[in-house]
């Protein structure tokens, strides 16, 4: 199985809730081409299936969105997210993070969190 195509449903905004415990999802998501994207609170939690996931500049992703997502090891920036809520890698197995365009200084001013750590936990984290 492929898994769901969620690009063909959503443009603007993937509601909370919306993929919350499908394991069909991935296992890559790559949102780039979507601007100002919103993915809501929850939207992905314990999705098992997706791996990786690409952001596109200008992304706020909500609280848990991949909370739970056991399998999701890489996450990739391509710019700078508008805003990143609490706990949106919680008990994931997350270990690299490619942030591209910024600094790690902009990038926390811009997220609002002390640190990388906080964020991303112990994933090793890459600026380009």
């Amino acid at each position: 199985s492929k898994g769901i195509n969620v690009l063909s449903y959503f443009k603007r905004e993937i509601p909370t809730y919306c993929f919350y415990g499908l394991k069909n999802v991935g296992p890559v998501i790559d949102l780039t081409h979507l601007k100002n994207l919103e993915i809501s609170s929850y939207a992905f939690t314990t999705c098992d299936g997706i791996k990786s996931v690409h952001f596109p500049e200008g992304v706020l992703i909500g609280e848990a969105a991949f909370g739970g997502c056991d399998n999701l090891t890489e996450v990739v920036f391509h710019g700078l997210p508008y805003g990143v809520d609490d706990d949106v890698f919680v008990l994931t197995n997350l270990k690299k993070v490619i942030i591209y365009g910024t600094t790690e200084e902009e990038f926390l001013n811009k997220v609002e969190f002390d640190s990388l750590k906080d964020l991303f936990g112990p994933a090793r984290v890459i600026f380009k």
